[in-house]
This record gives structure tokens, C-alpha cells and sequence, in this order.
């Protein structure tokens, strides 16, 4: 079986475990890869064709991060092929090395001048993500249905979720206020946000805001880790941290930790014990 058939039948089960979002992810992945190394039997690939597609990516001047995104993307590829008997042996894929670089947070007057150029749609929408650091595909896809405005949670069905689980977010007082006047009026299965075009309208209209400010180096998920970070600075621990962001294992929590040492540090600076 060609690599391209075999990945629709990769893409059918992968698409009940991720986002829709990813699936697109994967697609792109596995075209760069064809259009470099061709579309040969998944038996007939071995490591030099791997090491083909680096050199390739590296000399049209692709940075090793995302060389290393599709990497991995058709590591789980051919590790599906190896757990179905498609390919007998492991292809062995190695990524580039990359700097660990420190987590990116966004300064509170940054903020200030990204909600003051916003209309007050976005805006809304950047003060529920700046206090509940949900990922854009869950904006996106929250509907009045999700929402308890007793509780104060919101509860987004495994389709809504980057790793196709339940996911529950306690949200603050502010952002739930903002959540109930776009609610006002809509059917439980509508989405709050429905402003919005499509997932990829907030990442445009982020970019819109920027340009208009003239801001520079900050993302859109550079909100999730601003609010993040600000859980740290709050005291919360890690394992709380990991519940409140959703991530499915504490090892992507983590790398907010070293924030904690440095803001640890600040604080312990003036102190003298003796």
C-alpha cells in the first residue's frame, strides 16, 4: 500500500483521538514529505529518505522546529503502519536538537493595547482567553450549552478539545460575565463566539490587531502561557495548573516551572535571614 493510501486509513482513526485542527496538521505534514520523497510503499521507506526530507526542508531555509512538527507527525505515521504489520521493523526518525526556548509572556501594557485597538467582539473574546487560557479551537467551538453560569464552569465535549476529552474550566468572574452577554439570547447549541467566521478568524484577526499596533513577537497562544504564568505567580501548584489548562500529561505543565524558580528568586532577593 502506497503511503498515501495507507494515511487515509491513519487519518480516520487519528481523526476520532484529535482535533480537527491537527488532522489538518497531519495532512500538511504528510504533502511535504510526498512532495520531497515521493509516494512509495510504506514497506520501501527507510531512514535515508527520512534524512533526504531534513536536507531538503533544511536548504528551502525551514527552521528545525518545524522540521521536527512534521517529523513527528509522520513518526505516528509509520508507527501506526508498524502496529498494524504494514512495515515489519521501526523506521528510525531523528529529530533536529532544539534550543529549549523560555515561555513567552506578554506584558501587561501589551495587553492593555491589544484590548484598546480591538473591537468589542475581539475583545471579549481576548479577556475570556486571557482568563481561562483556553486554546483557540476551543473558543471557537463553545456553545451556550457548555457554559454553567451557576457553577461557574465551562464543560467542553470531547470534539471540542484538543485531545478528544472531556475538559473542565473554572472560569473567573470577569470572563464569566462577558460569557453570559454573548449567551443572552441564543439557543443552547449555538456558539457563543459566532462572530466568527471559522478557528483560524481569531489567529487573522490577532494578526489584524497587531499590525495595527505595531506590536511584535507575540502569538495568539501566547495568552495561554501569559495565563499560565499568572497561575504560578498565584501560588498554584503543578498538578493544579495541569488541570486548569487540560493538558493530558504533567510533563507539558512543567515547563512553566522554571518561571516559578525565577519569580521565587525575585521575591527571595531582598529577604536576609541573618
Amino acid at each position: 500500500m502506497k503511503l498515501s493510501e495507507f494515511f487515509k486509513v491513519f487519518i480516520n482513526i487519528k481523526s476520532q483521538e484529535v482535533s480537527k485542527a491537527t488532522v489538518e496538521k497531519y495532512k500538511q505534514s504528510l504533502e511535504r514529505f510526498i512532495f520531497s520523497v515521493g509516494d512509495k510503499q510504506v514497506k520501501d521507506y527507510t531512514f535515508l529518505d527520512i534524512e533526504k526530507f531534513k536536507l531538503l526542508e533544511k536548504q528551502k531555509g525551514v527552521k528545525n522546529s518545524t522540521i521536527n512538527i512534521w517529523l513527528r507527525h509522520m513518526k505516528a505515521v509509520f508507527n501506526y503502519a508498524l502496529s498494524t504489520g504494514e512495515i515489519e521493523n521501526p523506521l528510525l526518525i531523528k529529530q533536529f536538537r532544539e534550543i529549549e526556548r523560555p515561555v513567552r509572556e506578554i506584558p501587561k501594557s501589551t495587553i492593555t493595547r491589544l484590548l484598546n485597538a480591538a473591537d468589542e467582539n475581539y475583545r471579549d473574546l481576548l479577556i475570556v482567553a486571557f482568563n481561562t487560557g483556553m486554546r483557540r479551537g476551543e473558543l471557537y467551538s463553545l456553545k451556550v450549552e457548555n457554559i454553567d453560569f451557576e457553577k461557574g464552569i465551562i464543560t467542553l465535549m470531547p470534539q471540542q478539545t484538543k485531545v478528544k476529552r472531556v475538559r473542565i474550566i473554572p472560569v473567573p468572574d470577569t470572563a464569566l460575565e462577558i460569557l453570559r452577554k454573548h449567551a443572552e439570547g441564543k439557543r443552547k447549541n449555538q456558539r457563543v463566539f459566532d462572530f466568527l467566521k471559522d478557528e483560524n478568524s481569531i489567529t487573522y484577526r490577532f494578526q489584524k490587531l497587531k499590525k495595527k499596533t505595531g506590536i511584535k513577537n507575540v502569538r495568539f497562544h501566547d495568552i495561554r502561557h501569559t495565563f499560565a504564568l499568572h497561575l504560578v505567580k498565584q501560588g498554584f501548584d503543578i498538578s493544579e495548573i495541569q488541570q486548569i489548562l487540560g493538558h493530558s500529561t504533567i510533563i507539558t505543565t512543567k515547563k512553566y516551572l522554571r518561571f516559578r524558580e525565577e519569580y521565587l528568586r525575585a521575591k527571595l532577593k531582598s529577604i536576609r535571614v541573618v
